[in-house]
């Protein structure tokens, strides 16, 4: 009975992820380690730090392929209707500053660093998470670069500001194409690594998109990672909370504050109260000792946090509010002391920006690999329409229909299926039908949108 599900792997330090990562192609849930004999005492830390990683592997795969189910078919969606954004957008590694960077995320925090921008603003490059963009505009500062993944329209009322679609935008090419269809300013494009998908590869080959980042789940410690990349100097962040003091759930001029000032009155409040009441949120004590609300989301991005900072012995909090990511706080005043032998370095050396040259991809290349994913849908709707109408049992998918499937991944890539995919199932098959006809009739739109 459980022949099938035996797996039996020779344990070595180099081996470590190959054989972490096939544990995932089960789908299992939960790892027990069961020590069947004294081997396990022999080399103990070895056994230990895999089933450690194990588990954080586990824990990390199920919550990306949570997210995957919920938001994949949007991601790869628009991912085909910013094709035609190629034209005018730029790689994110061509972007290179040789100044500190400062990252600014909409936290209460912000409010507290905004003088303390505007002292150093001259000396740094500035980049801040796209839902804190109004809050400095709004005070009279401009961001070098905005950050942007939000793949929903939800993120448009950040860039109501006047000249705020005129801003340079690093965006990942899965953002909302709504957003992206309205900048004028420079853009910069990368991919998140959402999942191990055939379509990003092809994004790659095809030169469409060089830059892939992990999937970090937050635009705030997205930011905080690419700031890192964009410069070999110190990175400051502020404004990354991951709590909110009772009726303030982001920085003041950001989009829903303004919205809950809009709509609140003497009788119903501003429903962002409501918000810190709810029974998945809980009170605790943020760096500064002051009490504030979080939930168990919140406090899975403040370590996802942690991990990146960890990673770097460049990145600096300079956040007064909030909860902690770790041991690397700076205030304001030995921010500007790096900030300032910083300057000086500059004075004796050089002092660029560097931006990049357009990709220089043609409307044609486009159109050409947006033919071939019709072609390929056309040939997989025909195949498998075909099988299932001459299956007698339950043979499994002919090795030509399993390849192709598996090439088109986003058409099923987010099918919340426990055992892998592609398969023979019947129940796979119709909605793979259905969808690859869905993702069909997009890019044709698409097409029509480059031809038109």
């Amino acid at each position: 009975r459980f022949k099938d599900k035996l797996k039996y792997v020779k344990l070595t330090d180099g081996n470590f992820s190959d054989v972490i990562k096939s544990v995932a192609e089960y789908r299992c849930r939960r790892i027990i380690p069961v020590k069947l004999n004294m081997g396990y005492m022999l080399h103990r830390k070895i056994y230990d730090r895999f089933i450690d990683s194990s588990v954080s592997f586990l824990q990390s795969f199920w919550k990306n392929r949570m997210t995957t189910i919920h938001m994949g078919r949007l991601w790869c969606r628009n991912i085909f209707l910013n094709l035609p954004v190629l034209t005018k957008a730029s790689p994110l590694s061509r972007l290179h500053t040789e100044k500190p960077v400062i990252c600014v995320g909409a936290g209460e925090s912000l409010e507290y660093s905004i003088d303390f921008i505007k002292s150093v603003r001259e000396n740094v490059f500035l980049t801040a998470a796209d839902t804190a963009a109004a809050t400095l505009l709004l005070n009279g500062i401009s961001p070098d670069l905005v950050i942007v993944l939000e793949a929903q329209h939800a993120n448009l009322p950040d860039f109501y500001e006047q000249g705020a679609l005129g801003l340079a935008v690093a965006a990942d090419i899965s953002s909302s194409p709504e957003l992206l269809r309205k900048l004028y300013g420079p853009l910069y494009l990368f991919a998140s690594q959402f999942d191990d998908a055939r379509l990003l590869d092809k994004l790659s080959e095809n030169g469409f998109v060089s830059d892939m980042i992990l999937p970090l789940g937050s635009v705030g410690i997205a930011a905080v990672n690419i700031s890192s990349m964009l410069t070999n100097k110190e990175v400051f962040y502020t404004g990354l909370d991951f709590s909110f003091p009772p009726g303030k759930y982001h920085a003041s001029g950001a989009p829903s504050h303004i919205l809950g000032m809009i709509n609140g009155n003497r009788t119903s409040g501003s429903g962002l109260y409501a918000a810190a009441y709810s029974s998945s949120r809980f009170k605790v004590a943020d760096k500064s000792g002051f009490s504030v609300y979080t939930d168990l989301i919140m406090q899975s991005y403040r370590d996802t946090l942690a991990e990146v900072i960890s990673r770097s012995s460049r990145i600096y909090d300079i956040g007064v509010k909030g909860l902690s990511a770790g041991k690397n706080r700076l205030t304001h005043t030995e921010a500007s002391v790096f900030i300032q032998s910083c300057q000086a370095e500059e004075m004796n050396g050089s002092r660029t920006l560097g931006h990049a040259g357009h990709l220089q991809i043609e409307n044609r290349k486009i159109l050409s690999f947006l033919d071939s994913e019709i072609k390929q849908l056309d040939k997989a709707i025909e195949k498998v329409v075909a099988f299932q109408n001459g299956r007698s049992g339950s043979e499994s998918l002919p090795d030509e229909l399993f390849t192709l499937i598996r090439e088109l991944d986003y058409t099923w890539l987010f099918f919340p299926d426990n055992k892998p995919l592609p398969c023979a199932d019947s129940s796979f098959l119709k909605r793979f039908l259905f969808s690859a006809a869905w993702f069909k009739n997009h890019i044709h739109n698409t097409v029509s949108l480059i031809e038109n």
